[in-house]
């Protein structure tokens, strides 16, 4: 099927679209595939395609390699359980996905991800990071009729990049305004109205805009905002996931969430992790470890 789009159209991306499309909802989605599957698919593929030099001269085992990397990621974020529990480690296969779609130019499928982590953060109420979420997305649409991508939920009803950008602005400025991020729902709420007023004529809209900009600059001076911890956060040994496996994380606690309960929350989550004392890069003996060490400090 590749050799024939290939010499039909010059490239093989309608069949590789499809494929990816199938293996993202077979495998996260409906349970499917395992690391076995994965291997012999990069055998199969590897082996029948050498076949066709056309093939090879287009970039066919380039896209071998990818399609493996994606189906390692796709079954560590399925191999996840859901729960509060872990979810750290949910998120961060997720962003290991939106990474790779990027890489690989899949706007519909890194989409896809965006809204899904959005709405993770959602779930365990990171307003801050949901807003930060979804303007991945709302960055890359313009204030114009094009027709807008495809994009799930609520979201779907907006047939153009103006009217899509708009819902999603709202929301931003509402999330914004629920993390007590105010400075940024008010650049957020500036834009918009900028639009209204000089794109739309919306002049309803503006003055709604313009109470909400007054409302965040009246919370900015009479609310009382917890100045947040961070904790950096390593993950040593081979047992842990490949996305968290010998890397240091920065970790945004609660409101006065003290190094202590920090470290207890990490426990619930990793309880099979040893904690270390040392603030010092780990020897090659723990980074190689056949278990799980982790480090915490604020």
């Amino acid at each position: 099927m590749m050799d024939c789009e290939l010499k039909s159209t010059g490239d093989f991306r309608r069949v590789e679209s499809e494929l990816i499309d199938k293996l993202d909802t077979y495998v996260s989605g409906g349970g499917r595939g395992d690391d076995r599957f994965k291997d012999t698919l990069f055998s199969m593929l590897s082996v029948e395609t050498t076949q066709y030099p056309d093939l090879q001269k287009a970039g066919v085992s380039q896209f071998i390699e990818s399609i493996t990397q994606l189906l390692s990621r796709l079954l560590e974020f399925r191999n996840v359980p859901e729960g509060d529990e872990n979810r750290n480690q949910r998120m961060s296969t997720i962003s290991n996905l939106l990474h790779l779609y990027r890489e690989m130019e899949r706007e519909e499928m890194y989409l896809r991800y965006v809204y899904k982590l959005c709405g993770m953060h959602l779930q365990w109420g990171n307003y801050t990071e949901a807003a930060l979420t979804l303007m991945l997305h709302a960055k890359k649409l313009e204030w114009h009729d094009f027709p807008a991508p495809r994009v799930p939920g609520k979201y779907a009803v907006a047939t153009t990049h103006r009217r899509l950008k708009e819902m999603l602005y709202q929301d931003i400025i509402e999330y914004f305004d629920k993390g007590k991020l105010w400075e940024f729902s008010i650049d957020v709420s500036k834009e918009l109205a900028h639009h209204y007023e000089t794109a739309t004529y919306d002049y309803e809209k503006l003055s709604s805009i313009y109470r909400t900009i007054g409302d965040s600059f009246h919370k900015i001076v009479h609310s009382v905002r917890a100045t947040p911890s961070y904790f950096r956060v390593g993950f040593y040994g081979r047992d842990f996931l490949p996305s968290l496996k010998n890397k240091l994380f920065i970790y945004r606690g609660g409101e006065y969430e003290n190094i202590g309960d920090f470290n207890a929350r990490l426990m619930t989550e990793f309880p099979n992790a040893q904690m270390l004392k040392k603030s010092t890069p780990p020897d090659n003996d723990i980074l190689e470890s056949a278990g799980q060490c982790k480090y915490g400090r604020s």
